[in-house]
């Protein structure tokens, strides 16, 4: 199965409202082939649109275009699947990526799923190739995997506002291409005024940042 992602892949140029009307005619018209391969076109397309080709961001909910990723959420009634199938798009994808080309082609669209909640590969793959040579069902999968990773008592584990805080912050300044948007050349071109208003944003930003590592430091000097 041929991948869509293009390493050399340059960021996009496009508006976010162009770069989702692409990625909807995109998805529509992969949706019309056969199921694996359309999951995992599907969750490529994201992951070069949104993710910036890159399997870790995308494992790690991560997007670099965020904005744009939630314009698309909030169109998915155009779309031939839903919210829930789109996110599953591009865990599968990932996953496949990662996986042995002979487990991953092998493999249904509903084991792959089923695979999904284990985060050892070693286990992962193991369980892929029994699910291979024994015929199991998803179910039958699914059930050898709850042995290993019993589902949470509440469904998906709470992720803390500490973190997506955190995560937030980090994502704005490591992947928005600081450097290249505030090289000198850039602010050179900026009136006074405009740098001064940036100067004093950046004040007040740096002062969030250093509240937030402050209760940090005070929550590691804790017992």
């Amino acid at each position: 199965m041929t991948s869509l992602i293009r390493r050399d892949h340059a960021p996009s140029a496009l508006a976010d409202g162009q770069l989702v009307d692409g990625v909807v005619g995109q998805i529509r018209d992969l949706w019309r082939q056969g199921l694996l391969a359309t999951v995992v076109a599907v969750g490529d397309c994201l992951i070069e649109r949104f993710f910036d080709s890159s399997l870790e961001l995308a494992a790690s909910h991560a997007p670099v275009k965020e904005s744009a990723l939630r314009q698309l959420y909030k169109r998915v009634g155009e779309l031939p699947i839903g919210l829930h199938q789109l996110r599953l798009a591009v865990r599968v994808a990932v996953q496949w990526h990662r996986m042995p080309r002979e487990l991953a082609d092998g493999l249904t669209t509903t084991q792959h799923e089923a695979l999904l909640p284990l985060d050892d590969v070693t286990t992962k793959d193991r369980l892929a190739r029994e699910a291979i040579a024994e015929r199991l069902s998803a179910e039958q999968l699914q059930r050898r995997v709850r042995r290993i990773k019993p589902r949470h008592g509440g469904g998906r584990p709470r992720t803390s506002p500490a973190v997506l805080w955190v995560r937030a912050v980090g994502r704005a300044a490591v992947e928005t291409g600081r450097a290249a948007a505030l090289a000198d050349p850039e602010l050179a071109r900026l009136p006074t005024g405009d740098v001064k208003l940036l100067a004093a944003d950046l004040r007040r930003a740096r002062a969030e940042v250093d509240a937030a590592l402050a209760a940090c430091t005070r929550r590691l000097r804790k017992p």
